[in-house]
């Protein structure tokens, strides 16, 4: 018997009350009645189609846990209203509120998630619920809307704006990396020149050159950090190529067999017909390099760790996570473990820089920023799948290469064995004053004469007023006044003939440096070795 049934229509009222049940069955929102048993004595339709439930006139009593298909209301035998979890349900809350008081309570209102059936659908539902006073009995109206979708909307675009919070977190780490391992480059190169040239002067059996090379070794190490940093910042100087990606892999399964061990099987599935990419084949190296320890240190005991590709359609690539995924075509390279997994927290946080799970002294936490680096640095993007004890996947996605495959590697001319001529003239320009020395002094050493300015406008005067020749200018990129790419566009300006040498840890935009063909222009990248300076400046002016 329903509450319409129960109580039936003043006779002043007449024909109108069933019209009011009419237009309550009809209304936009649910409806749901209850006694001050807390049993459900009528819902309307709307209420009925929203919790897939028909109540009947003779049927079984049936209560709030019982028509929405609680979870909770099994915990205890005796049903909803008995659950350890009840008291705190928000909904059995105000209906209880609105049925306790004798004199009318407020609407009680709220939004709460209802905790369902297993194989239910999660729901989100907004409530209120207001007492009546009908006759000598009390019932409780509540007034239900589904509220799934508008959550379920919100959770998404919270979870985009987590993921620009998070892209924006580590672009800025990223810039500081930058400009860390800018500055610290330069300091290793420092370390490094004077160590080789102190190595040059002293005999080879001197129980120094022992000691030197260890601080050499130690600075070089460095050096590798720095390449990291460089990665994680996406300038790490590169010299991009199209390739084919399935025998670039191929051709390092063996070193990556080696680094795994024996205790892990490796698993090698290349697709067929796969399109080609254009990277540094030396970044492919490194990508597979640190996903394949990452791996390796997340196995305990054995283990299989499983490496594929897969061209990827742009209508077969779904817009889900939230990534800078531009549409169009993508070559996938997968890389899975079946290891221990990782939280959700460690996943939000699993490409910052220094981040790592390992014991304090066994990683530095730039292996996997080093990857995020590189695949940014490409256009490219990465999706990871992992969970605790289900291993990890994960998917990075480089942009298929467009034309026809040949390669984009820089010019490199033929290094001659000539001695320096006397009297070539070397415009040296680097901010760093201590890097500026130890460039100057090996120079002169090898029998160039070297003017040097430590900013490009000093060197820009000097270029003006000196009447005699300059054959080569040796300039950094980055420095605070103007850079050098600017500075080379005033000096070829005034003079066309000269050759021009840069000098950096990254180019500002390493694909049309490099693709330049002119054999007037080089570039070394910091830090660099003695011979190589002297080797790459007689190739210049050897030209």
């Amino acid at each position: 018997m329903t509450t319409f049934d129960k109580y039936p229509p003043p006779p002043r009222f007449g024909e109108t009350y069933a019209g009011l049940k009419t237009i309550i069955e009809a209304v936009p929102i649910g409806i749901i009645v209850f006694d001050e048993t807390e049993e459900v004595v009528y819902a309307n339709d709307l209420a009925e189609r929203l919790f897939a439930k028909r109540l009947k006139p003779d049927g079984p009593t049936i209560r709030c846990g019982d028509f929405i298909d609680c979870g909770n209301r099994h915990r205890d035998p005796r049903g909803c209203g008995y659950s350890p979890d009840c008291p705190t349900c928000p909904l059995l809350r105000a209906i209880r509120s609105a049925l306790a008081a004798e004199a009318l309570n407020p609407v009680q209102t709220g939004e709460a998630p209802i905790a369902r059936d297993p194989g239910f659908e999660p729901m989100w539902v907004k409530y209120r619920v207001r007492p009546v006073q009908l006759d000598t009995e009390r019932i409780a109206v509540m007034a239900i809307d589904d509220l799934t979708e508008q959550k379920q909307a919100e959770a998404e675009a919270e979870k985009l704006r987590a993921h620009l919070a998070q892209s924006q977190k580590i672009e800025s780490v990223g810039r500081l990396a930058g400009g860390v391992a800018h500055e610290f480059n330069n300091k290793l190169m420092i370390i490094l020149g004077y160590i080789e040239l102190v190595m040059n002067q002293i005999d080879l059996a001197s129980p120094l050159q022992e000691d030197l090379s260890a601080i050499q070794d130690a600075a070089l190490k460095s050096v590798d950090l720095v390449k990291k940093l460089l990665a994680f910042a996406q300038k790490q100087t590169v010299l991009p190529e199209v390739l084919d990606l399935n025998r670039k892999i191929s051709g390092i399964m063996s070193m990556l067999e080696y680094l795994i061990g024996e205790r892990i099987v490796l698993i090698w599935k290349p697709s067929a017909d796969l399109w080609r990419i254009q990277i540094d084949p030396s970044q492919i190296d490194q990508l597979l390099i640190n996903l394949a320890l990452n791996s390796r240190d997340a196995i305990a005991g054995t283990g299989t760790l499983t490496i594929g590709t897969q061209n990827i359609h742009k209508q077969n690539l779904s817009a889900e996570g939230g990534e800078n995924a531009v549409p169009g075509d993508y070559v996938q390279l997968l890389v899975r473990d079946d290891g221990c997994g990782m939280t959700p927290e460690i996943r939000h946080t699993l490409f910052e820089p220094f981040f790592t799970t390992k014991p304090v002294g066994q990683g530095t936490g730039l292996g996997l920023s080093a990857v995020y680096g590189i695949v940014s640095q490409n256009r490219g993007f990465i999706r990871v799948e992992s969970s605790p004890a289900q291993g990890a996947t994960f998917r990075i996605y480089l942009p298929r290469a467009e034309g026809t495959g040949k390669s984009t590697r820089d010019y490199t001319a033929p290094v001659r064995t000539s001695i320096p001529e006397r009297g070539k003239t070397i415009l040296l320009v680097e901010d760093d004053q201590s890097l500026l020395g130890l460039v100057k002094t090996i120079l002169e050493r090898h029998e160039y004469s070297v003017i040097s300015a430590a900013n490009s406008r000093k060197a820009l005067k000097l270029v003006k007023e000196d009447p005699d020749p300059i054959h080569l200018l040796l300039t950094d990129i980055f420095m605070p006044d103007m850079d050098g790419l600017t500075l080379v566009k005033h000096v070829t300006a005034l003079r066309p003939e000269i050759k021009v040498l840069y000098m950096s840890a990254y180019p500002p935009d390493t694909r049309s440096l490099t693709q330049r063909k002119d054999p007037a222009l080089g570039y070394l990248r910091k830090p660099f070795a003695i011979d190589d300076l002297v080797t790459k400046v007689r190739t210049l002016l050897d030209t």
